[in-house]
């Protein structure tokens, strides 16, 4: 299956959690940029729900990038930063031999 170049037109950055450490010498987690990939973003589904009388959505995609050494690298405990939004990765499959299909889930509460 073909990956073509023209629907790979979103830029997203793949972060990475490394353990650093404050002041009083505490393990503390921060996200760092692991990778910038062109991807195709295709979205599967927003999911609303009622949270503590605030309406809060999910919304699930999927992202397509050519299969470079970067892109085999990810994993699901990497993260996505794409259009203002975090996306928890949730699984990684091949497509053929040049591409991945990173599928992943944002939420969306309303704030940036």
């Amino acid at each position: 299956m073909a990956l073509p170049a023209g629907r790979r037109d979103r830029r997203i950055t793949i972060e990475r959690a490394v353990e650093t450490f404050n002041a009083l010498n505490e393990g503390v987690k921060t996200w760092q940029g692991f990778a910038e990939l062109w991807a195709e973003y295709r979205p599967l589904s927003v999911r609303e729900q009622l949270q503590a009388a605030e309406v809060a959505s999910e919304i699930t995609a999927s992202f397509r990038v050519l299969a470079s050494k970067k892109a085999r690298a990810i994993t699901p405990k990497d993260r996505i930063v794409w259009d203002r939004k975090i996306f928890d990765i949730a699984g990684i499959q091949p497509i053929g031999r040049e591409g991945l299909e990173i599928l992943a889930a944002a939420r969306n509460d309303g704030g940036v």
